[in-house]
């Protein structure tokens, strides 16, 4: 199942604006010669197999076919813009909609991924956890992530006590961190500088700050912002320890996992880690194989991609911070 995390990224490489027929674009570039040639392959997002027959259909020109190895190959005349909008369709497979550079020396390595309408993806699975969908099924978010590895400050006074942390509470934290970025981003992304202190620090560009909150009337365990850079979690101190079994900890790993995945763009779902309500083991900090998979898929897509799985005008999505900040109830209800 961990297949997926060993593909060539596909590339996001993106066009400027407009509608998926025609978007607009940077100016025509001039062709030296008789034409230009456009070529790569199709391949499955989550097994890595060629997809044959998949029609790719760049940007004025004819559609194409891929051969049985998913290899396409476009020839063009004239001018071409710098990036091609292209589609993809196939039979079995989500439609994708995205935008490859152009080299005035051709290129034959435009890998462009599938995502399979078949086990073990699952649409509805991926929509509630990388697009909102099983809270705000009706407004459905694009994809937040982040493009580099995000370092944290975790901040270790304890509210409660009015002392620092125990340093084992630190370690558990420092801990699940790593253990939590990596499941979660196709092992794309690592955990970088860990830093402590006790004293409050500002947000910082590439940075997640973690702070311990008491605030025992509150229904909370923690709350983060979702795919924000900088980014910031609070976790609620000895607020969520009678929902587990198994820890007595009254910073519950699994609490802390899950806000990270929160950190790093995704939502809520009905199973798993990134459960609405935490309950159950909460020393795991293991994500399930569903969600380490869907989550994996997002990290391979550009920030601003939206349902089903068109990509963005431009990068511009991928430098934007969410204002988004999401409570997660304690136990279940």
């Amino acid at each position: 199942m961990r297949a997926y995390a060993t593909l060539i990224a596909v590339l996001l490489l993106i066009s400027c604006g407009g509608s998926p027929s025609q978007p607009s674009g940077p100016s025509a570039v001039p062709i030296d010669g008789s034409g230009w040639v456009l070529a790569g392959q199709v391949i499955d997002s989550v097994t890595a197999a060629p997809v044959a027959g998949a029609v790719v259909t760049v940007r004025g020109n004819p559609p194409v076919t891929t051969d049985p190895g998913g290899r396409w190959r476009v020839e063009g005349k004239g001018a071409a813009d710098s990036r091609l909008w292209t589609t993809v369709m196939a039979p079995g497979f989500v439609p994708r909609e995205t935008a490859l550079n152009w080299r005035a020396e051709g290129r034959q390595d435009a890998f462009i991924e599938l995502l399979p309408e078949r086990a073990p993806f699952v649409l509805g699975f991926y929509r509630y956890l990388v697009r909102n969908g099983f809270e705000e099924p009706g407004s459905l978010e694009a994809v937040r992530r982040w493009t580099t590895n995000p370092n944290f400050y975790i901040r270790t006074y304890n509210p409660k006590t009015g002392r620092p942390l125990e340093s084992a509470e630190v370690e558990a934290i420092v801990s699940t961190i790593r253990q939590a970025v990596p499941q979660l981003t196709g092992a794309a992304l690592a955990a970088g500088s860990i830093e402590t202190g006790a004293a409050d620090r500002a947000p910082r560009q590439n940075y997640i700050n973690v702070a311990i909150v008491h605030e025992p009337s509150e229904e909370f365990c923690g709350q983060a912002f979702v795919g924000a850079n900088p980014g910031e979690i609070d976790i609620n101190y000895d607020r969520c320890a009678s929902s587990c079994r198994g820890t007595a900890s009254k910073i519950p790993p699994a609490a802390v996992a899950h806000e990270v995945g929160h950190a790093l763009g995704f939502w809520h779902v009905d199973r798993g880690l990134m459960s609405a309500y935490l309950s159950g083991d909460c020393g795991n900090v293991q994500f399930s194989e569903a969600e380490r998979l869907h989550a994996g898929l997002a990290y391979r897509r550009p920030a601003g991609n939206t349902d089903p799985d068109r990509d963005p005008a431009d990068f511009a999505a991928a430098l934007t911070s969410s204002a988004t900040k999401i409570s997660c109830p304690t136990g279940r209800p």
